[in-house]
């Protein structure tokens, strides 16, 4: 897959926090990539450590533990240290309540060699309900990178587990998850890397991704509004007029019940590829 013939070499970054009801699954989900991956998961510290409840795992499975939780944007950044030096050719992110496709990192591998002047890639996902395990509606971000620096005016155009990187990236930014945006991390970080690099999308929902661990509760997400507003502010241009749109959106979401914006969602009112 590679000029040499040889298959890259894959590393899938994962945090768990006291994730017992979704961890084995979502392991097991990366363990049945159609390509061979080497899994990193961070255990922040969980009150049932990871290692004792996944139990005896393949030799490609690496378990690091925290010593207190640190949340996540520290956990990944401890993670990253770790991966950085094993000199990986490509590094995946992945989330511990979600579900990999088989053929997910080999989609990203075969689209980033296809594109050499791509540095990122992520990809579309159906979001699931996690308590009524039911399909809401498919997330997709927009394709090439002109239109994912538009979108970015307004929200990330990535769904962070899904996001793939040369490796070579993530070593250049020195610091990669900034504390200080902890909710909307991921958010900050793409806001950096697409003014440095290429960013793409592979359009194909490539995982289920879990809908009520991320929005469940009222108070993170206007938090998460919080930040995201702060990111859009200090990334401000004047002179673009989806800057001015991105932060009235960002204003009008604190107003709008969750609910609602999820039915808008699922009936294509408030589609990523057109606003988000």
């Amino acid at each position: 897959m590679n000029n040499s013939g040889e298959s890259p070499k894959i590393a899938v970054l994962m945090a768990a926090y006291n994730a017992e009801k979704t961890l084995r699954r979502s392991v097991n989900s990366v363990l049945a990539s159609t390509i061979p991956v080497d899994l990193y998961i961070v255990d922040d510290g969980s009150k049932i450590p990871v290692s004792v409840f996944l139990g005896d795992v393949p030799q490609n499975v690496f378990i690091h533990r925290l010593s207190k939780n640190v949340g996540l944007p520290l956990a990944l950044n401890a993670g990253l240290r770790i991966i950085l030096e094993k000199n990986c050719d490509y590094i995946a992110r992945f989330d511990a309540d979600d579900f990999s496709y088989p053929e997910r990192f080999q989609k990203q591998v075969e689209y980033l060699e296809a594109h050499p002047d791509v540095s990122v890639v992520g990809c579309w996902a159906r979001v699931i309900n996690e308590e009524m395990n039911e399909t809401l509606f498919e997330l997709r971000h927009p394709e090439r990178h002109e239109d994912i620096l538009k979108a970015m005016r307004y929200n990330s155009a990535f769904i962070h587990p899904t996001l793939f990187f040369r490796s070579e990236v993530l070593k250049s930014l020195g610091q990669c998850y900034n504390d200080d945006y902890r909710i909307a991390e991921d958010y900050e970080l793409m806001a950096r890397v697409v003014r440095g690099f290429r960013t793409a999308n592979v359009p194909q929902a490539l995982m289920d991704y879990s809908y009520l661990s991320e929005y469940s509760a009222s108070k993170k997400r206007n938090r998460q509004l919080w930040i995201r507003l702060r990111v859009q502010l200090e990334k401000f241009s004047p002179v673009d007029i989806h800057a001015w749109l991105g932060v009235l959106k960002t204003a009008c979401l604190f107003c709008m019940p969750l609910h609602l914006v999820a039915e808008m969602k699922k009936k294509r009112i408030l589609t990523p590829k057109n606003i988000e």
